[in-house]
């Protein structure tokens, strides 16, 4: 399984999951508006912040619905040079996603070390080679593709040597959770043995949390300061601030809860001498008799008595002492 490189950031299984809060158009194109979700989102816990350049000229006709808002709710590249620098300063790493092969020569000049190739992207295979040859990493989302059309994408990819990370993605905004198919991670991981991650279009976090045992390496979800406000209908489908923090968190602890270490832990003992049985008696035993399947049973609690196990190895044999009823049986009780 190859590992990707993400900045200083390895990523992987057996790596910690890259979070990546998806603005794209969120911004609504104000610049003002982005500067201020790179400084709410920095101390949420994610790991990079990522942006899109949209230059409708050169992604699509004018008959295009989208071709006026768009233009509309884009920004510049130097915009996006100016909240690359203050992402980085911030500690996030930063990625663009470009529609265009103009907008990848753009991204690749301000020096964006990875390229995002979103879904829509995939079956044009002529912009897959374009970018691919750059040589750089390619992050790659696969929304709206079924197995073969991923297969070609991979192998233009690879013929280049380019680094390649897959993303699970369903391109409904939002999906139903029927549609979501998270077996799907392992299943790419599996056949085209690179690194897989989940760009997740549910308005919520379970999702994405879900998919870190099914072996999610990055998380990419849309993030906006108010999904109610107007603009892209992306806002929607997006995490808001004080989200963010709880799907971090979640992460993090299922992260920390996919061990496979199956072992007794130091901190069971104190449970074990009050949970686990141990062997007693259910009537009163007297000195020298034979201790019978009738006299003995197995019941809380363990503490310093004869494990429940060792029932059989105590019936048959005579009580040292007088035993009560209802009393833990120690093996100094009983004659060896």
């Amino acid at each position: 399984m190859e590992i990707f490189q993400l900045g200083k950031r390895q990523v992987g299984l057996g790596y910690p999951v890259f979070i990546v809060a998806e603005v794209a158009n969120a911004h609504n194109g104000s610049i003002d508006t982005a500067h201020k979700m790179i400084d709410v989102i920095k101390d949420a816990g994610v790991d990079a912040i990522k942006f899109q350049l949209h230059i409708p000229e050169a992604e699509m006709i004018p008959a295009h619905p989208k071709f006026v808002t768009q233009g509309q709710r884009s920004l510049t590249i130097e915009q996006l040079k100016e909240l690359k620098i203050h992402a980085e300063a911030e500690g996030l790493y930063f990625l663009c996603t470009p529609f265009s092969r103009e907008a990848a020569d753009l991204i690749d000049s301000i020096g964006v070390e990875v390229f995002k190739i979103g879904s829509g992207e995939v079956s044009d295979l002529p912009f897959i080679e374009y970018v691919a040859r750059k040589g750089k990493p390619m992050i790659v989302s696969t929304g709206m593709t079924d197995m073969n059309e991923i297969g070609a994408a991979v192998e233009v990819i690879q013929r280049h040597h380019a680094p390649l990370m897959l993303m699970h993605c369903i391109s409904i905004y939002p999906p139903s959770y029927e549609r979501m198919n998270l077996g799907v991670i392992s299943i790419l991981r599996d056949r085209f043995g690179v690194p897989v991650g989940l760009s997740d279009h549910t308005p919520e976090i379970y999702s994405a949390i879900a998919a870190v045992p099914f072996g999610a390496t990055l998380i990419e979800k849309h993030y906006t300061l108010d999904r109610n406000q107007p603009g892209t209908s992306d806002h929607k489908i997006s995490l808001e601030p004080h989200e963010w923090k709880m799907l971090v968190d979640g992460v993090r602890k299922i992260e920390r809860a996919g061990g496979s270490d199956k072992r007794v832990f130091e901190e069971e003992r104190a449970t074990i001498e009050w949970a686990r049985h141990g062997v007693v008696s259910v009537k009163d035993i007297p000195k020298g008799a034979v201790i019978s399947a009738d006299t003995v049973s197995t019941k809380r609690p363990l503490w310093d008595g004869i494990p429940a196990n060792q029932l059989p190895n105590v019936i048959g044999k005579k009580a040292k002492y007088d035993i009560p009823a209802h009393n833990l049986i120690h093996w100094d009780d009983i004659e060896k």
